[in-house]
């Protein structure tokens, strides 16, 4: 079963790596409420010689975001638990990543 799960998430992340980043990038209004919030942040903090921009991990997190809601609402629901099971693993990474630059304080 550990063996299923690393190849639903390395193909699902290698899908996502492989998809042309333009297309997760239409404006931010598409983006999550936290990851405006995190933006608005880091300009605030930018104009006072705060936080440096990370579009890497900005972008990631939009990327994943598209990825979560295409396992919630477009894919099969017949992976016994394993969708699900790679749904939770991308809230986690997301959870990571907000925390990443939640305590950037460069």
């Amino acid at each position: 079963m550990r063996g299923i799960m690393k190849y639903l998430m390395g193909s699902m992340l290698a899908t996502a790596m492989a998809l042309p980043v333009g297309g997760f990038a239409e404006d931010q209004h598409s983006s999550s409420p936290q990851l405006k919030r995190v933006a608005q942040d880091r300009d605030r903090d930018k104009d006072r010689g705060g936080r440096e921009e990370h579009p890497v991990i900005e972008e990631s997190i939009r990327q994943l975001e598209h990825v979560k809601d295409e396992l919630e609402h477009k894919a099969a629901h017949d992976f016994k638990g394993h969708r699900v099971a790679a749904i939770r693993h991308i809230d986690q990474a997301l959870d990571e990543l907000y925390t990443a630059l939640e305590v950037d304080k460069k």
